[in-house]
């Protein structure tokens, strides 16, 4: 292991860190100066082997200072290291807000700020008997409560902390590969990816969620699905993993969806179904997030698409796609009735895709059943102006999201 990856693998500790302390003040913030002065000694170390690096020069510029140029929060973490050794402690704001949530419109939300942990209960209560009292049943029936403690550094107004330091190991942890690709050998394992750090994802765990329909506390739980070692692909896969290069990735989103829309379709095919499943890409087209759901009801999915939403922010992608299964509602009752009740005309396929211009590309194919025995089929239609086909409402909030990295970036 070079010198540079041991200390990133150090850096990927801390994070664990980090998110291990989220609610203990004092913790937090020893974890976040450890940190932010530790992951900027990466570079350093990378730098004082450049000797070990052929045509070191050429190569850090195009991977590091061309790729980082403009990079707030990248920005961000060195000057934070230069202040936290120089001059002191960053300064750190928390809140605690309870906000309800009934459409994927965030615009939409009501937030309330509690300011104290013994304040929540008072304010969930108030927020259930206002969409009881004000919003109509098929729209209540699906409002969620989400209870959440959010850290900010005043020095980056706007970005949620643990999202920034995230965002900080994830562009760092994708120099390691790239160099290590450079150098002819693997990125160790000890380095994990954001993804499979496990206390960073139960971080999501610390937000609460109280659903409108039951009254109960729920939250999001992620599980990591490993691959069956002795797993043996499909001829049809593998003819489709032959069809390109992994180490020049997937750029552009229209390369992106057509190769999802022929795992989609091979998919479908062999199994008659398709799990719901997302995936983020880089500027190279290189995979930085991956991941699926089980949805229960539709206040799940604005739970999802909310976190979808946040991760956005927090590892800055270039691209995501999203293939899934989906029902055509008859919406003709919907502030009447509740989403799952409402008649379902049809079934379909979709994969879409989101850059980060808010460009939305949709693949799609009918599923049709011949029989109730059969095994269904996938009809491939032809884009649509029915709105139905038209760009997901349940992408409004990435959209957002990708809309404010770009305004961040040109800051």
């Amino acid at each position: 292991m070079r010198r540079w990856e041991k200390r990133l693998s150090d850096v990927a500790q801390l994070l664990r860190q980090c998110a291990a302390t989220y609610f203990e003040p004092d913790r937090f913030r020893l974890n976040c100066n450890q940190f932010l002065t530790t992951s900027r000694t990466v570079n350093f170390l990378i730098q004082k082997d450049k000797a070990l690096i052929p045509d070191f020069n050429a190569w850090y510029a195009a991977h590091v200072i061309e790729l980082w140029a403009g990079d707030k929060v990248m920005a961000w973490g060195r000057d934070s290291r230069n202040h936290i050794e120089k001059v002191g402690d960053l300064d750190l704001e928390s809140e605690l807000a309870v906000t309800l949530i009934f459409t994927h419109d965030e615009d939409q939300d009501i937030s309330i700020l509690c300011g104290r942990h013994e304040l929540i209960g008072a304010t969930v209560r108030h927020l259930l008997r206002y969409a009881e009292k004000n919003l109509p049943t098929g729209v209540s029936d699906s409002s969620v409560l989400r209870i959440r403690r959010r850290w900010v550094a005043n020095t980056l107004p706007g970005r949620e902390l643990l999202g920034a330091l995230t965002y900080i190991y994830g562009r760092q942890r994708a120099l390691a590969v790239s160099l290590a690709s450079y150098l002819g050998h693997s990125l160790p394992c000890e380095i994990p990816e954001v993804n499979d750090i496990r206390e960073v994802r139960e971080q999501e765990r610390q937000v609460r969620y109280v659903k409108f329909r039951d009254r109960k506390p729920s939250r999001m739980a992620n599980h990591v699905v490993r691959r069956m070692p002795d797993y043996s692909p499909p001829q049809w896969l593998q003819e489709l993993a032959g069809e390109r290069d992994p180490s020049k990735g997937l750029p552009g989103l229209n390369a992106q969806l057509e190769f999802h829309a022929k795992m989609a379709e091979g998919t479908f095919q062999q199994f008659g179904n398709h799990v719901p499943m997302m995936w983020m890409y880089d500027e190279a087209g290189q995979p930085v997030d991956y991941g699926g759901m089980i949805p229960d009801d539709q206040a799940t999915k604005f739970i999802y698409w909310r976190t979808v939403a946040d991760r956005v922010e927090s590892l800055r992608p270039a691209t995501l796609i999203w293939v899934s299964e989906i029902w055509i509602r008859d919406l003709a009752r919907r502030f009447e009735l509740p989403m799952r009740k409402m008649p379902i005309k049809g079934e379909a396929l979709h994969v879409v895709g989101i850059d980060r211009s808010g460009v939305v590309n949709t693949i799609y194919w009918d599923i049709q059943r011949d029989l109730a025995s059969a095994r269904p089929r996938l009809v491939r239609r032809e884009p649509s102006p029915e709105t139905q086909y038209g760009a997901p409402y349940f992408l409004l909030s990435v959209k957002r999201a990708f809309a404010r990295m770009h305004q961040t970036k040109a800051c």
